[in-house]
C-alpha cells in the first residue's frame, strides 16, 4: 500500500486515478492489515473491511486496486506451475482458489470493484493482465457487467476493446454481446473490426440469426483490408452453413484469378472449418470434391 502515501493524481500514462490520496496514517495502515488478512482469509477480513469503509468510504477504491495487483499475482503464480488458469478458474476448485476468492470480493464491490478491473487491468497493455480482469469480470451477471463495458467502449481505448470482445465473445446468446460486438465491426481500426467479425458470426449463429450469412458476405464485400476480409470468410465458415459451400468455391476461384492467393487460401481454410474435408488447396480440387 506504499501508493497510499501520494503520487500524481493523473495516474500513469494519462489513466485516471480512482483514489483519493487524502488518507490518514491510520487508514493507510488499516489498508495495509486488510491486505494481509485477505491472504491469510480470516473470518475478520470481512467484519474490518465493513468497519473501514464506513468509517472511510475513501479506503474503498484503494482497497479494489490492490486486490487486482494480488489477482495479477495469483494469475502469474498459477502460469508459472503451468496450470490452465482460464480451465481451472471454471471448475469449483479454482472458484475456492485465492483467485477465485478475489474474483467473488470484487464482484461484492460493486462499480467499484468493476471500476477498478476496467482501469487497472483491461486498459493494460499487456494481454496477460488483461487476460486477468477477464476472469475477475467471468462470473458477472450481465445486467451489471454491460452498462461498464458499454461506458468502456465509448472511450475508444483499443487495449480494453480488445478484452470486451473476448469478453463478449464468450457470452455468444447474449444480446448485448451482439451489440457490442457488431459496434466494434464498423470501428476505423482493421485491428478491431478484424478482432470482432468472427464473434459477431458465432454470435449470430448462436442467436439463430437467419440473414448471418448475408449479413457476413455483405461485410465481405465492402470491406477493404485484407486481414478483415480473411477473418470474414472464416466467420463465414464457422457458421456450419452447408449453402455456403459453393459461395466460398467461387469466392476461392475469383481470388485465384485475381492473383490473391494468401485471401483464397483462407477461404479454403474457411471450407475446411464448414465441411471438414480436405480435398486440395484450388478451386478446381473443391470443385471436384462438390460434383463428386
Amino acid at each position: 500500500m506504499s501508493a497510499c502515501q501520494g503520487g500524481d493524481q493523473s495516474g500513469v500514462g494519462g489513466r485516471p486515478v480512482l483514489e483519493s490520496k487524502n488518507l490518514t496514517d491510520k487508514d493507510i495502515a488499516s489498508l495495509q492489515r486488510l491486505e494481509v488478512l485477505w491472504v491469510k482469509d480470516p473470518p475478520q477480513y470481512q467484519r474490518d473491511k465493513l468497519e473501514l469503509l464506513a468509517k472511510t468510504p475513501a479506503a474503498g477504491p484503494w482497497l479494489a486496486k490492490s486486490l487486482t495487483a494480488m489477482a495479477v499475482k495469483a494469475y502469474d503464480n498459477m502460469v508459472g506451475q503451468q496450470v490452465r488458469v482460464r480451465d481451472f478458474m471454471r471448475s469449483e476448485q479454482g472458484n475456492k482458489s485465492f483467485l477465485g476468492r478475489t474474483r467473488e470480493e470484487m464482484q461484492s464491490f460493486g462499480q467499484m470493484g468493476r471500476d477498478a478491473i476496467t482501469v487497472y487491468l483491461l486498459r493494460d497493455k499487456r494481454a496477460q493482465i488483461r487476460e486477468v480482469g477477464i476472469i475477475l469480470f467471468e462470473n458477472t451477471p450481465g445486467e451489471d457487467l454491460f452498462p461498464t463495458l458499454e461506458e468502456e467502449y465509448v472511450r475508444d481505448d483499443l487495449n480494453s476493446i480488445r478484452a470486451i470482445l473476448q469478453i463478449c465473445a464468450e457470452r455468444p446468446g447474449s444480446k448485448r454481446s451482439l451489440s457490442l460486438i457488431f459496434r466494434a465491426t464498423g470501428h476505423a481500426s482493421w485491428k478491431v473490426r478484424g478482432l470482432a467479425v468472427r464473434p459477431w458470426g458465432t454470435c449470430m449463429r448462436v442467436q439463430k440469426d437467419p440473414d448471418a450469412a448475408k449479413n457476413l458476405w455483405t461485410f465481405y464485400g465492402r470491406e477493404g483490408d485484407e486481414f478483415v476480409r480473411k477473418q470474414t470468410l472464416l466467420a463465414i465458415g464457422e457458421l456450419k452453413d452447408s449453402n455456403q459451400v459453393r459461395p466460398l468455391i467461387e469466392i476461392v476461384e475469383e481470388l485465384e484469378r485475381s492473383g490473391k492467393r494468401a485471401e483464397s487460401q483462407e477461404a479454403i481454410r474457411a471450407l475446411e472449418i464448414l465441411t471438414g474435408s480436405r480435398p486440395g488447396k484450388t478451386a478446381s480440387a473443391w470443385l471436384k470434391w462438390l460434383n463428386g
